[in-house]
């Protein structure tokens, strides 16, 4: 038995226009070109990006060793 839902869900209720993928590259293309960082910027970011990874490791770890004793318990 067919449900209203599975007919509704099987249609499509969207239509993108048929010259839709031209008109998102047209307005790309007016978009700024991104700026060039500078080095040291960069190296910043970095830095940063892996003194942020450290934390997530140890989080990481902890939920582990948590799932690891839940699990040994019993």
């Amino acid at each position: 038995m067919e449900d209203e839902l599975d007919r509704l869900l099987r249609t499509p209720i969207l239509r993108p226009p048929p010259d839709f993928a031209g008109q998102v590259m047209k307005r790309i293309q007016h978009l700024p070109a991104p700026e060039a960082v500078p080095r040291w910027q960069s190296a910043w970011r970095w830095l940063a990006l892996a003194a942020a990874a450290v934390p997530a490791m140890l989080q990481l770890l902890a939920f582990m060793f948590g799932m690891w004793a839940a699990t040994a318990a019993g």
